[in-house]
């Protein structure tokens, strides 16, 4: 896909992006469904590859499905028998590029019943580590095998009765976090979660809103979850807010083009998924919350409208490990809005991005460089050196949040980038290339 850079604006243009639903949300939403016995509804899922991964899972245990279009989108109704009743597959179930499937099925489907289950996935996803959810699961008593014992995918899990255990982590990581808690959900007794604070907590949320024994406590920089099992939902009902990841890629557009107005509706505002907007506010560009709601439909979460506009060139940034973690998803797109910012800007704490779905503290750098921005890595820290003026770039990736980021920043180049890899943003963000044209044809 070749990209031709914006011209500078000569006028307010305000527009709306229309954020993808939530992926997180959806794929825990569907997991809760298919542990309840009886009929959820789940309205606006994320309809990704990743998440259809999850879906397809459950379906191939036993869970029934059914997609309606209705007038305000797409809903979802799971028919389950519930996780003590799930069939044990027929053929290993491949998982695509998730790696939330992976780690939060392999704790969740260790404590079921009746159970062997295999789990795969594409090339990049069964390269990525296994070891730091297998090895605790294991202490609670999970069966767990593989080709590279657990280290990597696939795995063949055969549910068994687990035990409760204390487990102390060093990487504030929701996915080892959240997989630890499912298994503790079918443990006798009190499972806790000991690890640093900033990572995500919708496992929690949404296990709270539903009743969960489930309790978190915040000491001297860490957290600990105790969740009390044995426990099991209810069938639910809920509405998936809006991406707020999804959402930074077009926050970052109009922190680029000053001039440029994005607001996005019904957008999760969770602290641990705003950490990319506490730092557009921080580098003078204007960030403003309204029409804030907190409902049963959203299973714990605020939501909200949220709006962004530059009024001049941003300004460099320094950001703390801690401040890091709480929004490594989005900085492959904060490190190029970083690339056009006034000064040296800085980004600590980086070391999980090596493990991502490629590795993007070396993709960042060399999308950086190409585009002829100066930008090195120092440890597990980024610089960057913020430019006024991007060179056209030609760049690809199967990594769907480095296209999405080479695409925005192209929209600075000198002349038209060519961008490779598009299908891939198919994964987490279906509506992105749309939207991507809907706005680029409204600012020319």
């Amino acid at each position: 896909m070749v990209v031709i850079p914006l011209p500078p604006m000569t006028r307010l243009v305000d527009v709306t992006a229309p954020a993808s639903p939530d992926k997180s949300f959806t794929h825990r939403a569907v997991m809760f469904a298919a542990m309840a016995t009886g009929t959820s509804e789940i309205v606006n899922p994320l309809e990704g590859e990743d998440c259809l991964a999850t879906l397809d899972a459950f379906w191939n245990m036993g869970v029934q499905r059914e997609r309606r279009i209705e007038s305000n989108g797409v809903r979802w109704i799971l028919k389950s028998p519930g996780i003590d009743h799930l069939t044990s597959p027929s053929k290993a179930l491949d998982l695509g590029n998730s790696g939330t499937s992976a780690r939060l099925l392999t704790g969740l489907l260790a404590g079921a019943k009746n159970l062997q289950v295999t789990l795969t996935g594409d090339a990049s996803l069964r390269a990525r580590p296994m070891a730091r959810v297998v090895e605790p699961l294991r202490n609670m008593g999970a069966d767990i095998t593989g080709p590279t014992d657990g280290r990597t995918l696939e795995l063949t899990i055969t549910s068994k009765l687990l035990k409760s255990r204390t487990h102390d982590l060093s990487v504030p990581s929701a996915q080892v976090k959240s997989a630890l808690i499912l298994a503790g959900l079918s443990a006798a007794g009190d499972t806790k979660v000991d690890l640093p604070e900033g990572g995500r907590d919708h496992t929690e949320n949404m296990l709270k809103a539903l009743g969960a024994p489930i309790t978190t406590r915040s000491y001297l920089g860490r957290e600990r979850i105790s969740v009390t099992g044995p426990w099991r939902p209810k069938s639910i009902l809920c509405e998936v807010p809006s991406d707020p990841s999804s959402v930074a890629f077009f926050a970052a557009w109009a922190a680029m083009h000053p001039g440029l107005r994005v607001n996005a509706h019904k957008v999760m505002r969770n602290k641990t998924r705003t950490g990319f907007f506490k730092s557009l506010k921080a580098m003078g560009i204007e960030v403003s919350w309204s029409d804030l709601v907190l409902s049963q439909e959203h299973l714990g979460e605020e939501t909200g409208t949220v709006s962004f506009m530059a009024s001049g060139r941003p300004l460099a940034l320094c950001v703390s490990a801690p401040d890091a973690a709480a929004m490594l998803d989005e900085i492959p797109i904060l490190a190029v809005v970083c690339a056009t910012a006034a000064g040296l800007s800085r980004i600590e704490g980086l070391s999980e991005l090596r493990v991502k779905e490629s590795d993007r503290l070396f993709r960042i750098i060399e999308l950086l460089s190409k585009a002829g921005v100066n930008a090195r890595i120092d440890g597990d820290a980024i610089e960057i050196e913020g430019m006024t003026e991007i060179s056209a770039f030609s760049f690809g990736s199967d990594d769907h949040r480095m296209v999405m980021s080479a695409m925005i920043l192209a929209t600075r180049g000198k002349s038209p980038s060519e961008i490779t890899g598009i299908s891939w943003i198919n994964t987490s963000f279906p509506l992105f290339l749309k939207a991507f044209q809907n706005i680029n044809s409204a600012i020319q």
